[in-house]
């Protein structure tokens, strides 16, 4: 067989393979992974990094296997058997064509990257953010300290409480600092998290698309259905919700880090000014771990 036939043998065998392995991994990453297993569904931003998220692990996925397979089967395709010392064959020939064609497709696929999801997530972000979903936000200041939170909506007089109650389909505006160390602000279900800095007044938005009540407890007390996993964990479960819908710091500050966590509330528009017009500041520490163990 001749080298330009064998090469296109080769070719068409590699697409072949991959195919075959490319078809049920993306039916599997699409209805497994980001259906079941991804938790970012309560935000409009949280969606779009959703969309973005998935296109970008459709493709890699799909590049890996392709680079994978091909090198398999050059290992191979190309091996010698086992002998006297043999000098290494060099076929310089196609060497030009293989590194520009691999250059234009890289560069192909970041030029799509770029363009999406790159620019048309920034423009639904910023939609999402200022645009006509963003009219009129809620204010809400968020300040981090060893070890708790403490929460406030100057717009409606409630100042130091403890839960982070957001209305639904109205975009919240919210505000991030610290009283001493580093702290994160994050809500695994909202898709997004901020670094608390001292000093620093930070700003992320917010808006919720579908009404959920959280808890402050850790996935690892629940069982897949949501239950409590034994009996400590029913006792600690003061608030039966959804585990990923909890405003909690992502980093390290400390001896106290672990019970920098509360829940976090959507809920409608009414439901949320009777809220506000009941709450109480609260005096005490907020976030201390009194309500959690």
């Amino acid at each position: 067989m001749k080298l330009r036939q064998r090469l296109w043998l080769d070719f068409f065998i590699v697409i072949g393979v991959s195919i075959l392995i490319i078809v049920p991994m993306q039916f599997y990453l699409f209805d497994v992974v980001v259906a079941k297993l991804w938790p970012i569904k309560f935000t409009a931003q949280g969606q779009i990094t959703k969309e973005a998220s998935t296109f970008l692990v459709h493709v890699t996925a799909t590049v890996f296997v392709l680079v994978a397979v091909t090198l398999i089967y050059a290992a191979l395709r190309g091996r010698i058997k086992r002998g006297p010392y043999q000098p290494a064959e060099f076929v310089r020939k196609n060497w030009g064509v293989w590194t520009i064609g691999w250059f234009v497709i890289t560069l192909m696929i970041n030029g799509v990257f770029f363009v999406y999801p790159g620019m048309a997530g920034l423009l639904a972000i910023w939609d999402a953010h200022i645009g006509q979903e963003g009219k009129n936000p809620v204010v809400v200041d968020v300040v981090a300290h060893q070890w708790g939170w403490s929460v406030s909506y100057p717009q409606f007089g409630v100042y130091g409480v403890g839960t982070l109650e957001l209305p639904i389909h109205k975009t919240a505006q919210i505000w991030v600092t610290s009283q001493d160390v580093f702290h994160s602000f994050w809500v695994p279900a909202f898709g997004f998290k901020l670094t608390a800095i001292p000093g620093e007044n930070r700003v992320m938005y917010a808006t919720p698309i579908r009404l959920g009540t959280g808890t402050a407890m850790v996935m690892g007390n629940f069982k897949d259905n949501g239950a409590p996993l034994n009996a400590k964990a029913e006792a600690n479960n003061y608030q039966t919700g959804d585990p990923l819908l909890r405003v909690q710091c992502s980093w390290d500050c400390g001896m106290g880090h672990p019970v920098m966590r509360f829940p976090a509330n959507v809920v409608t528009w009414k439901n949320f000014k009777s809220w506000a017009a009941g709450a109480q500041v609260v005096k005490k520490t907020i976030g201390d771990g009194s309500k959690y163990y």
